[in-house]
This record gives structure tokens, C-alpha cells and sequence, in this order.
């Protein structure tokens, strides 16, 4: 998740949001090791929760990006097992569907992502896939998809933004200097 943090920053700058406005950052952490006993290996299933990290759209700019990966990494560490119970007790309690609706409106960045989600070692008896997208269902304007890549050590990245964002991304010095190194 080393990139997340400059993606906030930088979709937060090219969105031209409000300094007073609120941006979200919904992340998903995965649950499996964070359980008492952890689930094991050959669990076939979601084991994960969302966490909104929200600041302030100026304060999240005039700091530097060191700020906003601290405030990911600080919602992240947070997540033992009593904090993932308490996610999964609050929501039998209140349950919450999540919908397109609810996570990608304005304002907002959800990125989804994990390296132990070996995507090309999937075979259907078709041979290894070339290449794994998300699909339609899991797209929407501030989405962002992170893969372990085909190649040892890459890293597969879905982005769906507007066609605005990604062009004024292009002008963003911070984040083009991150991405062309």
C-alpha cells in the first residue's frame, strides 16, 4: 500500500476539492491473520473490513506525503483482533450493504489490494491467465485495484477515475514524479 497515499493526495489536488471539505480514503484490510486463532491457509472466503481514513482536504495537502501514509499506516497497525471483532460485532449489529453507491461518490478513494491474492496462479484448465481485471462489478469513479503482478515482484494497478482526473493527473508534478521513476 506504499502508493495509496499518493494517490489520495494527488486525486485530492486534481478533484480541486474544497480545503474544508472532507476526503475519504476506504481501505480494506484483510482479517485473516488478525483473528484469534487466524483462519487458515485453505479458508476459501472473504475475511476483510473497510476503514475510512478522513481528513480535511487542506490539511491532507499542506502536510507532506509523509502525513497521509502515516494516517493509512495508523488505521492499518490499529487492526488487531479486537478491533476486527468489534468491525464484524457492529456490523451484525448494524448491518451495512455496501453498494457502488456508497463507496464511490465524490470525495472518496477505495483501494483494494493484496499480495497474498495470487491471481495468475488461477488455472480453469484454460492455461495461466495473461492478464486479471476486477470486472464491472467492482468499478466506479475513485477506485483503485492492486495485484501481484504476472512478472516476480510487479505489481498489476487498475485505476477507474473520470477521464478529468486522469488528465489533470497528468499535469500533477508529485504524482508523476512518483509514477516515471
Amino acid at each position: 500500500m506504499n502508493d495509496d497515499y499518493m494517490k489520495y493526495r494527488s486525486i485530492t489536488r486534481c478533484n480541486h476539492v474544497n480545503v474544508n471539505e472532507e476526503v475519504t480514503l476506504n481501505i480494506v484490510i484483510g482479517t485473516r491473520t488478525r483473528l484469534n486463532p487466524p483462519l487458515p491457509e485453505e479458508y476459501w472466503g472473504n475475511a476483510a473490513i473497510f476503514k475510512p481514513i478522513k481528513v480535511k482536504a487542506g490539511e491532507l495537502l499542506e502536510n507532506q506525503l509523509g502525513y497521509a501514509a502515516l494516517l493509512i499506516n495508523k488505521v492499518v497497525a490499529s487492526q488487531n483482533y479486537e478491533e476486527v471483532i468489534d468491525s464484524y460485532k457492529g456490523w451484525v449489529e448494524k448491518p451495512v450493504i455496501v453498494s457502488k453507491i456508497s463507496i464511490f461518490v465524490a470525495n472518496k478513494l477505495t483501494i483494494s489490494s493484496s499480495p497474498k491474492f495470487s491471481v495468475y496462479s488461477c488455472d480453469f484448465g484454460w492455461g495461466k491467465p495473461v492478464g486479471v481485471r476486477s470486472g464491472m462489478a467492482n468499478k466506479g469513479d475513485g477506485k483503485v485495484t492492486l495485484f501481484p503482478g504476472v512478472e516476480e515482484g510487479s505489481v498489476d494497478i487498475e485505476v477507474c477515475l473520470v477521464p478529468s482526473t486522469l488528465l489533470a493527473m497528468e499535469n500533477d508534478e508529485e504524482f508523476m514524479e512518483f509514477v516515471t521513476v
